[in-house]
């Protein structure tokens, strides 16, 4: 009886995940946070460079 609690559980967490991550919301979220990481490496990068 827990295994297919877990199990319906699991399937209904994955098709969640399929929408969330599918949702352009997700990636443009996604995208900004990346670019932020990224720009912070880049500018630090060059901070220690010069």
């Amino acid at each position: 009886l827990k295994l297919l609690n877990v199990s319906i559980l699991y399937s209904y967490w994955t098709s969640i995940k399929f929408v969330y991550f599918s949702t352009p919301v997700y990636l443009f979220i996604n995208n900004y946070i990346f670019m932020n990481i990224y720009a912070f490496f880049y500018y630090s990068f060059h901070l220690f460079i010069s």
